[in-house]
């Protein structure tokens, strides 16, 4: 899911997060109800899927090597609801403080929760616990965590960012038959259990749900 780049931002210049002196702002008051800004997150759902898509993602799967079982892998773990997440270091492309995530006008249903500005693009936010049916609801937010993969690009907001943290093999651990259907592994560290994310099934399923 790439990200939206257009010659028209104009909320970033002269909308809500520019200087604020469109015209347009006295009649919509926001930029999200202005139909320019809902034609940029309709652009974004409605774009053609590039020739090379699915050989990117082929190459992609096929030459992805298993990222578990070495000794002093590196993992991106954070927090949201009550479980401790990770996932490879090689799909977090970014990590930000807290935003407005802003609605779609007219969209209802799918995972996509809305559009967050992220230096000046529109990347499609997706909410990861309802994502996996999981029922916390996130109380605080602090940051959120901008994932890349092939042409894809997402974000969604966590609790908080524990960091990099590394993962000695053994202390991982096969998924049981019992979890949930995106856990690769699980690790512990420092007592703590940490859920490894299969970031090929997440990235499917928001893909694949989102619209």
């Amino acid at each position: 899911m790439s990200s939206f780049k257009t010659s028209v931002r104009c909320w970033n210049d002269i909308g809500i997060w520019g200087d604020s002196t469109c015209p347009r702002l006295v009649s919509a008051i926001h930029c999200a109800n202005c139909s320019i800004y809902s034609d940029a997150g309709r652009e974004l759902f409605e774009r053609e899927i590039p020739k090379d898509y699915f050989k990117t993602w082929i190459d992609e799967i096929e030459n992805s090597a298993d990222f578990i079982g070495h000794t002093g892998e590196s993992f991106f773990v954070f927090k949201c609801g009550e479980n401790l997440f990770a996932l490879p270091m090689k799909v977090v492309s970014e990590v930000s403080s807290m935003r407005m995530i802003h609605k779609i006008p007219y969209r209802r249903g799918g995972t996509i929760v809305g559009l967050v500005n992220i230096n000046g693009e529109l990347v499609p936010a997706t909410d990861l616990l309802s994502l996996f049916s999981l029922p916390t609801k996130l109380e605080n937010p602090k940051s959120i965590v901008v994932c890349s993969f092939g042409l894809n690009r997402f974000a969604f907001a966590v609790d908080s960012v524990r960091g990099i943290s590394v993962a000695d093999e053994n202390s991982i651990a096969d998924a049981d038959t019992s979890d949930a259907w995106y856990v690769e592994k699980k690790f512990t560290l420092n007592g703590e259990k940490i859920i490894l994310i299969n970031f090929e099934i997440l990235t499917g399923a928001v893909l694949k749900k989102g619209l």
